[in-house]
């Protein structure tokens, strides 16, 4: 029987599909989906299945995003050992009136 490791949690987004077409990058889901296949390999990082949530093309909507975010947060509390990991792939946006940066969920239409 292989050891998991237990307290690893991890919210993989992959935003391909955009409402804004000319943002869409399929890519972006092929490289979570890759992470997630790492993360879950016994011989490397040993993830229990349940401990990874990949929201890809539309879920990675500015809601479940903000979900995925939340189920972290949850996972965190509830295990004082708890190491997070974000792996977010998509684009971002800098407003450069406040010089914000934002990452960019599917359901952006500009």
């Amino acid at each position: 029987m292989s050891k998991t490791f237990d307290h690893g949690y991890a919210l993989l987004i992959g935003v391909g599909a955009c409402d804004y077409t000319k943002w869409s990058l399929p890519a972006t889901v092929k490289d979570a989906e890759a992470v997630r296949r790492i993360l879950l390999d016994p011989n490397l990082c040993a993830y229990p299945k349940d401990h990874l949530r990949l929201l890809a093309d539309k879920s990675a909507s500015r809601g479940g995003i903000l979900e995925g975010l939340q189920w972290l947060k949850t996972c965190a509390e509830k295990d004082p050992q708890a190491t997070v990991v974000v792996f977010y792939c998509g684009h971002g946006w800098v407003d450069n009136t406040s010089g914000r940066d934002d990452l960019i969920p599917s359901d952006t239409s500009r």
